[in-house]
């Protein structure tokens, strides 16, 4: 019986085997794998941080319309906050602020160190003013009723910011930062900001990656404050660092070659520059920094005319610059 079945070449009976059978999951499963080899269905897409930063490039990438402009994506960008972050209009609005409220901070913040050393100077300088002809309103010494004191110098001040009055301008101005400042801690003022800032702040930051650096007359700390007092909410954890641009340096070529060093940044094609200013993106450019202007109001004069933005790439808002991985140079722009 034995030599019969070995020699009849008949295939010996499977062995039983441990594993369990397949679930009706992993046969379902398995069905699909057939029908999607390449795994872009939702159930077999990649998974984790680098797949939901693909999946959100690509809806992003979607959403640019006709009229935006493609751009190598930078590592770092340079943007001004007046004309491009918040209207200029809103400077006329702080002025208004100071002229209907310094009064009364100064009242207010009477006992601090600061405004005690300021107010000492200015008692003293409106005594020399009076005694040289102007009609600046004296402030009670500092020997009469603290009311007394507070009261004076209230109107003087208010007569200073109302006449422009030049020997105390200095000390006006400083005033006037101190009550902004305070005024953005407590809540009272709100900044402008554009609509489509905090769109592209999150879009450039959180989805590119790209370090976003302010560029503004102020310093840093005062930036950080106008940022942070936002009506589009705090949009300082989008910014990097805060630049102070002081004393005209945007119209200085040399100046954004050390900007481009204080970042620490050797390859300067790696800074995008953003201001709504044509002279000021043509000195960033002479300085081989990448640049564009934002033009809000779509105006085709003045700083717009087609002398001063010939050879610029302008944009009407921030939600037409489109950041693409651009390594054979076929971006349309910069």
């Amino acid at each position: 019986m034995s030599e019969k079945n070995s020699s009849s070449g008949a295939t010996p009976p499977p062995t039983k085997s441990n594993e369990p059978p397949p679930s009706d999951e992993a046969k379902k499963n398995a069905v699909e794998g057939a029908k999607d080899p390449a795994g872009t269905s939702p159930k077999h897409r990649a998974v984790g941080f680098d797949a939901v930063v693909k999946e959100e490039r690509m809806k992003r990438a979607l959403s640019f319309g006709p009229s935006a402009v493609r751009v190598a994506k930078p590592s770092n960008i340079l943007i001004d906050i007046y004309g491009v972050i918040c209207s200029w209009q809103f400077a006329a609005t702080l002025k208004q602020y100071a002229n209907a409220h310094l009064a009364s901070h100064v009242k207010e913040c009477w006992e601090e160190r600061t405004m005690k050393l300021m107010m000492a100077r200015m008692r003293e300088q409106v005594i020399v003013d009076r005694y040289a002809g102007d009609q600046v309103p004296a402030i009670a010494p500092e020997s009469a009723p603290l009311e007394e004191q507070k009261e004076t110098a209230a109107v003087s001040v208010q007569w200073q910011v109302e006449h422009q009055h030049p020997t105390t301008k200095q000390l006006i101005d400083r005033m006037v930062t101190d009550l902004w400042h305070k005024s953005y801690e407590n809540g009272r003022l709100k900044t402008h900001a554009y609509p489509d800032v905090l769109e592209a702040f999150q879009y450039w930051r959180f989805e590119e990656f790209i370090k976003i650096y302010t560029y503004a007359s102020g310093d840093a700390s005062g930036q950080r404050l106008f940022l942070r007092a936002s009506e589009a909410g705090d949009l300082n954890r989008y910014v990097a660092n805060a630049l102070n641009a002081s004393g005209g340096f945007k119209f200085k070529t040399n100046m954004f070659r050390q900007v481009a060093t204080a970042l620490r940044e050797p390859n300067l094609k790696n800074l995008l520059y953003i201001s709504d200013c044509p002279r000021k993106a043509s000195r960033a450019i002479e300085a081989g920094i990448r640049a564009m202007v934002v033009n809000r109001d779509r105006q085709c004069t003045g700083k717009y005319s087609p002398e001063l933005t010939k050879g610029l790439v302008v944009v009407n808002t921030l939600a037409d610059i489109q950041f693409i991985y651009d390594p054979k140079g076929t971006s349309t722009c910069c």
